[in-house]
């Protein structure tokens, strides 16, 4: 059984009633719906485990509806498979999102994300370029040149770049650019590209690092393209700890910690990034200064 609760204080299950918009995206990102009714989703799985395939353990209520949805997707599948088939495609201007200090980009609005910017719908096996033609004629204030990049908005809140889609040739058909329903894309003036090369990339995603120094925590959001040298400057600029004293074990469990050093392989600290370290999203760090007294390190 899954428990959530809706934003607007639902507590239990109403047909009249749906959940709020944040909650439905989560349900829908796990279950793999299209549907807005997100409540049908609780007995949704993409493999029905035995004790979910008996349907004398569903309430009855749901059964027709969850039936009907599931036939609904179906068609929409092989929908999407034929050859006519269409897509929506989602652009937004840059102005709907905030550009932080670190380069870490997030909506200014926390509303649903695809009720934000213009829809452009084309045929699935249309080009890269005429893709853009449809995106110029959608778009009302038409910026010179415009930047388009795919993102990707991450669970911590945080908007993830994808890539540029200028790097993939004109004449690729969408679906072989593997350009998807209702995917996103960033459209910005020549002044963002130089912040917006150093993001750029499918594995540079955005975490959040946990670090532990004197007792406190201290939570630093970047990307894990960043390298460790990188890293431990923002980390000087947020304790005042120097750089050359600082000394990071990673906490594996409450007894477990594990000097960085033993994982940079003989590499230094301006190749290894945090994706080669396997910094995920809460990594935790304890931080301890080098050359301190044996009270100290206790």
């Amino acid at each position: 059984f899954f428990f959530f609760q809706a934003e607007d204080g639902i507590r239990d299950f109403c047909l009249s009633r749906g959940l709020g918009d944040v909650y439905k995206r989560q349900l829908q990102k796990q279950f793999g719906s299209l549907n807005e009714s997100a409540y049908m989703l609780v007995y949704k799985q993409k493999k029905l485990t035995p004790i979910f395939a008996d349907p004398t353990l569903v309430p009855e209520c749901w059964i027709e509806p969850i039936l009907t949805q599931n036939e609904l997707e179906e068609q929409q599948r092989e929908f999407y498979k034929s050859e006519d088939a269409q897509i929506e495609v989602v652009f937004q201007s840059s102005d709907l999102f905030t550009f932080d200090e670190e380069l870490m980009i997030k909506y200014k609005v926390d509303k649903q994300i695809e009720n934000q910017g213009v829809k452009v719908k084309i045929a699935k096996l249309a080009t890269i370029s005429q893709l853009l033609d449809k995106f110029h004629s959608a778009v009302k204030e038409k910026p010179a040149n415009p930047l388009v990049y795919e993102i990707v908005r991450c669970k911590n809140e945080f908007c993830q770049v994808i890539r540029k889609l200028s790097a993939v040739p004109m004449d690729t058909p969408l679906e072989k650019a593997e350009i998807q329903h209702l995917s996103t894309w960033m459209y910005c003036e020549k002044g963002k590209e130089e912040v917006l090369e150093k993001i750029v990339g499918v594995d540079n995603v955005p975490i959040e690092v946990v670090v532990r120094f004197l007792g406190d925590d201290l939570s630093i959001h970047t990307y894990g393209g960043v390298t460790l040298e990188k890293f431990k400057e923002m980390m000087y600029e947020r304790t005042s700890f120097p750089v050359e004293q600082q000394s990071i074990k990673i906490v594996k469990t409450d007894v477990k910690l594990i000097p960085i050093e033993d994982l940079l392989l003989g590499k230094s600290e301006k190749e290894v990034t945090l994706t080669d370290l396997k910094f995920s999203e809460r990594t935790q760090l304890l931080l301890c200064l080098l050359y301190t007294s044996d009270a100290a390190d206790e």
